[in-house]
């Protein structure tokens, strides 16, 4: 039984594309294998709580830096960086939480 993570999803995204494009190129395809890289979660205002593998686990303002950096590396554009940046920024000064929730295409 795999973790109901995001990582999982996203490794699990990664090779269905590969699978199908294996299959469509008459290639023979592999198994899934999920690489565990640790786990983080954010759980308040300064507060966040890492599982590194091996074990070693960090908590506070420390893993709260580890879980931001890591958020701001899987974004997909500089823009949504820039975006989260200033969401950040602005939840420090007025102490209140952000929600974004970005829709593209002509509505």
């Amino acid at each position: 039984m795999l973790p109901q993570l995001g990582s999982v999803a996203l490794q699990s995204g990664e090779h269905v594309g590969e699978t199908i494009s294996r299959r469509v190129a008459g290639k023979s395809t592999k198994p899934f294998e999920y690489r565990d890289k640790g786990t983080m979660a954010a759980i308040g205002r300064h507060a966040a709580v890492v599982q590194m593998l091996g074990g070693k686990t960090m908590k506070g303002r420390k893993a709260q830096f580890a879980w931001r950096t890591v958020h701001l590396a899987l974004l997909p554009t500089n823009e949504d960086r820039a975006k989260a940046i200033v969401d950040w920024a602005g939840s420090e000064l007025t102490h209140q939480r952000v929600g974004r929730i970005s829709v593209d295409g002509d509505e």
